[in-house]
């Protein structure tokens, strides 16, 4: 019967590991979209400070108009009132600044809720984690 026992508890710390695997991949992948997502708030956080920044602007005033990532056209501004908005679905809308805040201000919150709920998630594996290697390490010593 010392065998069956055996075998039983080396299935039975296989399947631990396995599922301590699988728990690590998913650790490491919510980790890197918490980390995805700090970088989304911190551009919407520059964002605001931005649409801030315009309402002081005067216009016929000279800037850099961003093209794409990095890459920048000399502009002039024309209208520091109103800015156009992608409010999704390649929808844009004209917006004054302070509505355009407002906007901006609401994905950020909207984000900052979305982070919070994955870092529940994520401490939520964590522990999961840490009881299946007690569970392990209780099988093996």
């Amino acid at each position: 019967m010392g065998k069956a026992n055996t075998e039983v508890s080396e299935d039975e710390v296989r399947k631990q590991y396995i599922e301590l695997q699988l728990l690590g991949r998913q650790i490491k992948q919510a980790q890197e979209q918490v980390e995805a997502l700090d970088e989304h708030l911190v551009a919407l956080s520059k964002l605001v400070q931005d649409l801030e920044t315009l309402k002081s602007m005067r216009p016929d005033t000279e800037m850099l108009s961003a093209l794409s990532s990095g890459i920048f056209v000399r502009s002039i501004l024309k209208d520091c009132s109103e800015v156009v908005v992608n409010v999704g679905a390649d929808v844009a809308v004209v917006k004054s600044v302070d509505d355009a805040k407002a906007f901006v201000k609401g994905k950020l919150d909207e984000a900052q809720s979305h982070r919070a709920g994955m870092l529940e998630e994520l401490e939520r594996m964590v522990q999961q984690a840490r009881q299946a290697e007690e569970s392990m390490a209780s099988l093996v010593g």
